[in-house]
């Protein structure tokens, strides 16, 4: 990830957590997927079913690589291995925390005893978003603030919010869907909505449709806009969030 990365703009929240806007090199296209939650099988069918070529495209993941799915860490391991791209969500914040002992480690999280340091290295250094200039796209786990500045972002709203509640971000599903009413470029690709699935807008497409609850994972060619899913191979978590 640090090899092929673009320059990092960095902040710090509250003195200490690191916010991490990074800019991608150019790639002919771009294959952009939406919440893995472990499900590795389910990710390599998407590539096998999108003939996705390394060598002439380049992959990138919304976030939440992990949780709810039977294969977190394989996940995590897997892109590090092949350098796939990915911005940070919600659930690899949980992760982090469970490795750094700040949340209680239950057995729904097991796999987080056999992370080695080097794991939470490469998914702590994740960006909150990845710019692909050539292609006028950003992606983002949940969703950016209108009218905001990019370094100005919320880390929360980037990770956790789904619509807009009297121009405020809300991580509510009920309310207006944020990326319908984005009304300006570039395009915002991004995931963390299972409940509504997925969204197709002229400045935003929402790509979470919800694998590890028995749906599809999706992803998206750029600057095509080419649309792949493959079905989940089974249901793993009941529970939407």
């Amino acid at each position: 990830m640090r090899r092929v990365m673009g320059a990092f703009l960095s902040t710090l929240v509250g003195g200490a957590r690191p916010v991490r806007h990074a800019t991608a090199p150019a790639a002919a296209r771009y294959f952009v997927v939406g919440d893995v939650h472990g499900c590795l099988d389910e990710l390599q069918d998407l590539l096998r079913k999108a003939q996705y070529d390394d060598g002439a495209t380049r992959l990138v993941l919304v976030g939440d690589l992990v949780n709810k799915g039977p294969k977190s860490l394989e996940v995590i391991r897997y892109c590090r291995e092949h350098e796939i791209w990915a911005v940070r969500g919600n659930h690899d914040d949980k992760c982090l925390r469970l490795f750094d002992g700040v949340d209680e480690l239950k057995d729904e999280y097991s796999y987080v005893r056999d992370m080695s340091t080097d794991d939470a290295a490469w998914l702590r250094n994740l960006p909150h978003t990845l710019t692909l200039p050539h292609v006028d796209a950003i992606v983002v786990h949940a969703g950016l603030r209108p009218s905001t500045k990019l370094e100005d972002q919320s880390p929360q709203h980037m990770t956790t919010m789904r619509s807009l509640e009297g121009g405020a971000p809300s991580a509510k599903p009920g309310d207006a869907s944020w990326a319908e009413l984005r009304d300006e470029a570039p395009l915002v690709i991004f995931g963390h909505d299972a409940r509504r699935g997925l969204q197709k807008f002229p400045f935003a497409i929402g790509l979470d449709t919800g694998c590890c609850y028995g749906g599809k994972l999706t992803g998206v060619f750029l600057p095509s806009r080419e649309l792949v899913s493959v079905p989940a191979r089974r249901t793993y978590s009941a529970a939407r969030g």
